[in-house]
């Protein structure tokens, strides 16, 4: 009775959301199962198993080696085998049975009974734990059983020796939680810890979590302790200028450190990383990938991973290298070599998941692949939620809006959208923020959405900078589209004139290829059909190889009407490459798509819509239901109902999706085509 009774107590237990309560509450309500744990099991066993299970109640797992260094003795193996053998509440965790873990009723009795011993002892117990882990290099359990054991010297000694390997497997959060566990005469009094700290901080709010106010930190540190630490010095100033997006310094900085390095620096894989992510964020592709090559030697060197981790460590980074200069189809390749790698090893981290999901949405999204980007952009929320990783939840949200205005799921975008807004806040790269809000506008305008483009522009404070080199390129592009939009053709020829200039003659492909896109349509506009054909010719051949989609049909239709013309010129002003053709016919068919079944809509169709109308038909785009129109209206459903009958009548449709493929297609460039 009392057997099925504990089992049913355990069962209660697990499906309890907070444990701690539920057994306070128990050891309130019955007494009698602590008596039966006491009289009937503990105090029938000899006084060295007991002083066994109460020693080794400390920990989550054990093992035989384990528990010898946390109890002292040299049997223990067999002691587990024993308490096995006679169904102590034990649990076996594999099949090898190598590894067990207490009941979990027995094991909080057992910490009742620990309670009694000396807080040193306890603590000695603890310390102990965190030196088996320490020898067995698992670094999550040796820090953690060292904070157990209050022992805030040999934590500190411990973060010295394995904070690096954190900071590179970006587990920064982490690193920074146990370092502000730390007393702070032990950080401040730590050039080591000083420059982790530094660190894990800037990478927290750079993820989007509020920490320190990096620019104040430096402040709190004991400079005395800098006087013969000059590496670590350097480091903190190149992260603190990271962090701020002042990347020239934080350039002349790591540029400093690489000069006074000795072939022994403790902090070579730290700075060829920090170097690497400035050279990424500027558009060097070269230095950044020669920075690469640095810091895979140093880890191996330091012998952190082991070879397939250094293998798929290079692949991913050499991933982001190769989308910095648009070589988006070798990055696809390499991203899914990625996974494969990972998928033989049986392998998948969460940091390293997160990323493989949001690139492989991004890759797939710009290949039109749209159900392929939306399931891996879709596994990345996930992960992200789990990690709170608000940069990596804000890109995901983008994609899904982009996926979706693609679809015509405009409710879908909207909602989407609102959900980046809501995260921003929270966000304090501002230059990166600025760039993924420049996504979000352009794709607000694609969807005919321009007075919400202009209040997120507003709000976040986008704008025409004084450099027009790769740190703004976003910005600068979705300002530009946005006064083509407007009819302020002035405005976005300047901004392109600059775009080309700093663009022409390097590497960066795919930001030609835009640049030429927004020319293309400028000129359009403008009425000089010919010039416009001349760029967008332009724009295919050199995007050819890579087979850009979403690139081109990002702008929508009249991007389509472009590329019909360039398609039916005459060989010298034309396409003259058959696969430079038979892509352009690939992008007219993946926009043109959506708008087949309008057959012979026309624009001037809008002009026959009344003022209400007008209205509900923006509602309809919007996304809103006749109910939710009737609300906003404030008029009766079977209203609604009529007048929706009376836009398919004059604009030539027969259902919702249609209405919606009509304004996509007409709204967008309707101020400019009146």
């Amino acid at each position: 009775g009392w057997i099925a009774a504990l089992n049913l107590t355990a069962l209660s237990i697990k499906s309890s959301s907070n444990m701690k309560e539920y057994l306070g509450n128990l050891s309130h309500m019955n007494e009698y199962v602590v008596e039966y744990m006491s009289e009937e099991v503990f105090n029938l066993l000899e006084a060295d198993i007991k002083d066994f299970l109460v020693k080794t109640s400390i920990l989550d797992t054990l093992n035989g080696s384990l528990c010898d260094e946390v109890a002292g003795i040299s049997n223990s193996k067999e002691i587990i085998c024993c308490l096995e053998k006679n169904n102590v509440f034990i649990n076996v965790l594999d099949d090898e049975k190598l590894n067990y873990r207490y009941h979990s009723l027995f094991a909080e009795f057992l910490r009742n009974r620990l309670m009694k011993i000396s807080t040193d002892k306890v603590e000695e117990l603890y310390l102990n734990a965190s030196r088996w882990y320490e020898k067995s290099n698992m670094i999550q359990e040796t820090l953690e059983y060292s904070i157990r054991s209050n022992n805030h010297r040999n934590t500190a000694r411990l973060i010295e020796k394995f904070g690096e390997i954190m900071i590179i497997n970006r587990d920064l959060v982490r690193l920074a939680d146990i370092i502000e566990v730390l007393p702070g005469y032990l950080i401040r009094n730590s050039a080591k810890i000083c420059a982790l700290y530094t660190m894990t901080v800037a990478g927290k709010n750079a993820s989007g979590n509020k920490g320190v106010y990096i620019g104040d930190l430096f402040i709190s540190f004991n400079e005395n302790v800098f006087n013969e630490s000059r590496e670590e010095l350097l480091l903190i100033r190149t992260m603190l200028a990271y962090a701020n997006e002042d990347f020239k310094t934080a350039l002349e900085y790591g540029n400093q450190m690489l000069e006074n390095l000795s072939e022994e620096g403790g902090y070579k894989c730290l700075f060829y990383k920090i170097l690497m992510q400035v050279y990424s964020v500027i558009g060097d592709s070269e230095k950044c990938k020669h920075c690469l090559d640095l810091y895979i030697d140093a880890v191996r060197k330091k012998n952190y991973f082991d070879e397939f981790f250094i293998d798929i460590s290079y692949i991913h980074i050499m991933v982001h290298i190769q989308c910095g200069v648009g070589k988006y189809t070798h990055a696809l390749q390499l991203l899914i070599k990625f996974q494969e790698r990972l998928n033989s090893y049986n392998i998948l981290l969460p940091a390293m998941a997160n990323c493989i999901y949001l690139d492989l949405g991004y890759l797939y999204y710009e290949f039109g692949e749209l159900e392929l980007s939306r399931s891996n952009v879709d596994k990345c929320i996930e992960i992200s939620s789990i990690k709170m990783d608000f940069f990596r939840l804000i890109s995901a949200y983008i994609l899904i809006a982009r996926i979706s205005q693609k679809r015509g799921e405009y409710d879908i975008m909207i909602k989407f959208i609102k959900k980046v807004d809501d995260l921003c806040d929270k966000y304090n790269a501002k230059l990166i923020m600025n760039n993924l809000i420049a996504y979000i506008v352009r794709a607000l305008l694609s969807a005919g959405e321009m007075e919400y483009a202009e209040y997120l522009i507003r709000k976040y404070e986008i704008k025409v900078q004084n450099s027009y080199d790769v740190l703004y390129e976003e910005v600068h592009l979705a300002l530009a589209d946005l006064y083509i939009v407007k009819g302020e053709f002035c405005k976005a020829e300047e901004i392109l004139e600059k775009l080309y200039k700093e663009v022409i003659g390097t590497k960066r492909n795919l930001s030609y290829v835009k640049i030429m896109i927004l020319k293309s349509l400028l000129l359009k506009c403008n009425g000089n059909e010919t010039e416009a054909v001349k760029y967008m010719k332009d724009a295919i051949e050199r995007a050819s190889e890579q087979k850009y989609i979403n690139t081109f049909a990002d702008f929508g239709v009249p991007v389509a009407e472009i590329i019909c013309k360039v398609l039916t010129r005459k060989e010298e002003t034309g396409l003259a490459n058959g696969k430079d053709i038979d892509y352009a016919s690939c992008i007219l068919s993946y926009i043109k798509e959506p708008e087949d079944q309008l057959g012979s809509a026309d624009p001037e169709m809008l002009r026959s819509l009344t003022r209400r109308e007008m209205e509900v038909l923006n509602y309809i785009f919007s996304g809103f239901t006749n109910k939710e129109i009737a609300a906003k209206l404030f008029v009766a459903e079977s209203t609604i109902k009529k007048h929706i009958n009376n836009i398919y009548g004059k604009i030539g449709v027969t259902n919702r999706a249609q209405v919606i493929c009509f304004y996509r297609k007409f709204a967008k460039y309707k101020t400019i085509r009146a």
